[in-house]
């Protein structure tokens, strides 16, 4: 059977630091100070960084702060004649942001452009993460190069926040998220998903789920309308070239709804090993567009979301490799601060799986290890953030081909023994039966279904080791892949 398994879409999601990714307007993120044309060769969006106002800022304070930042932007110019010597502190009255932006970008700048070609950044705007929050915003600024035969350089990070006086409490690069490979189109509109019975449906349970979006005619009216579109908690969009109302998943593979039906799936099923059926609210958030591609913004804000909103978990299908996010860092530690466990993939080997996923080998290259690191996912040692990593399994004793696995940094194993499907892949009613979902992005909402009904009868626990022993885990005693050998079947 065809099997297939990449990055971020179909699979777990790849985000790799980069900044590319462009922000569209919606209603919720105005545009603001933008500047004029280009010069000779334009390279947009060459600046795109997101911040992080303290909490408790006020609007004037927010104002003024994001006035001064973009102006010391617009400053940037090897035309001496054009800079107004606007310095970092001298915007607004007790207004900061150190170090100064203008002095640190052009001397960057100087470095690297040939001399005579000259170069200024321009188009400079301001996005907001939306109408919810108001602390967290992007910057972007085209950068203009003058001459011929100059290659654009990278942008540099951002310079971290000054003094406990600013009022910036965290800033980093915006990072584009991606998938390395397109899939065909595998949805069979025949095959609805649908739960047997009339399940209850628990209020006090939502399950926030950050990923493509929702298909809803991928669902049965019924698991649609009681699971998803009450209660308040319609799916939301956070893609920026949309309104929030545009939630529809059109990925190839429906990445977010096939996460979204296994989650409901899972907490099916534990609840009905204890006799009493029921089903949560889910909380679609879209963070990834029909290609599959977001960025560490789109994310951040879907966290803020969930987290404000009280979610009883966030399943995050999704992570980026060997460099940690400070904006995405800090929404992982106010879930924490919540005691809201982010169940996060241990990622996979991107590209096409052409071998068996269900063999007796190990891929040491798939060892989470440092340089081979894969975030949140490697950060659930970390004691500051509450996060559940998971990958698959293809017999306690053995790793998903291709899945990532550590006894270090992986709470806890998937070993999908289900009738319906391969030990290493998912069947489901709406994906063609000549294809299955396989990758750690699937394993994931198992756990997240099942911690969800465990934290339902038990309540919230204070660390990822106390929500990892709410699920009754298996452990083997030897060849461990996860934390002491954990897993559960499925």
């Amino acid at each position: 059977m065809k099997k297939f398994l990449s990055g971020l879409r179909g699979k777990t999601l790849l985000i790799i630091f980069t900044t590319t990714a462009a922000l569209m307007q919606t209603s919720c993120h105005p545009r603001i100070n933008k500047g004029g044309g280009p010069p000779t060769n334009q390279v947009s969006n060459w600046i795109n960084w997101n911040f992080v106002f303290k909490d408790g800022t006020d609007s004037a304070t927010r104002a003024a702060t994001i006035s001064s930042i973009t102006n010391q932007i617009r400053n940037v110019s090897s035309d001496t004649s054009k800079r107004n010597n606007q310095g970092a502190n001298t915007a607004v009255a007790g207004i900061r942001y150190s170090p100064d932006i203008s002095n640190y970008l052009t001397s960057y700048l100087q470095k690297i452009i040939k001399k005579g070609n000259g170069f200024s950044l321009n188009a400079v705007e301001a996005h907001f993460c939306s109408c919810h929050d108001s602390l967290l915003w992007n910057l972007t600024s085209d950068l203009s190069i003058g001459g011929s035969g100059q290659s654009a350089p990278n942008s540099p990070p951002p310079p971290g926040p000054g003094p406990s006086g600013d009022a910036i409490l965290t800033v980093d690069s915006n990072g584009a998220v991606t998938s390395p490979s397109t899939l065909p189109p595998v949805i069979d509109y025949a095959g609805l998903f649908s739960i047997n019975g009339n399940p209850e449906v628990v209020d006090t349970v939502v399950l926030g789920i950050i990923d493509t979006g929702i298909d809803p005619g991928l669902f049965s009216t019924g698991v649609f309308h009681d699971v998803f579109a009450s209660g308040g908690i319609e799916p939301v969009n956070f893609v920026p070239t949309g309104p929030s109302t545009d939630f529809k998943d059109i990925d190839p593979v429906r990445h977010g709804s096939a996460v979204a039906a296994i989650a409901l799936s899972s907490f099916y099923a534990a609840s009905v090993k204890d006799g009493r059926p029921r089903l949560p609210r889910l909380m679609a958030l879209r963070a990834l567009d029909g290609t599959g591609m977001g960025n560490t913004f789109s994310v951040s804000c879907a966290m803020s979301y969930a987290i404000r909103h009280r979610v009883k978990l966030i399943n995050a299908s999704l992570g980026y490799w060997n460099a940690q996010n400070n904006v995405i860092d800090h929404y992982l530690r106010l879930s924490a601060t919540h005691h809201i466990p982010v169940v996060a993939a241990a990622g996979n080997e991107p590209g096409q799986h052409t071998q068996s996923l269900c063999d007796a080998g190990t891929n040491a290259h798939n060892l989470l290890r440092p340089g081979n690191m894969f975030y949140p996912a490697c950060q659930s040692i970390d004691s500051q953030y509450c996060i559940i990593s998971v990958t698959g399994l293809s017999s306690p004793e053995h790793p998903c081909r291709y899945q990532n696995y550590s006894s270090r940094y992986i709470s806890v194993g998937v070993v999908n023994k289900d009738t319906s499907n391969s030990c290493c892949g998912f069947s489901l009613s709406f994906i063609n039966k000549n294809y299955q979902l396989d990758g750690s992005s699937f394993a994931t909402p198992v756990i997240s279904g099942e911690l969800g009904y465990r934290i339902m009868l038990k309540g919230r626990q204070s660390n990822p080791a106390s929500y990892v022993d709410l699920l009754n885990t298996k452990k083997i005693t030897h060849n461990f892949l996860t934390w002491n050998g954990q897993y559960i079947t499925y």
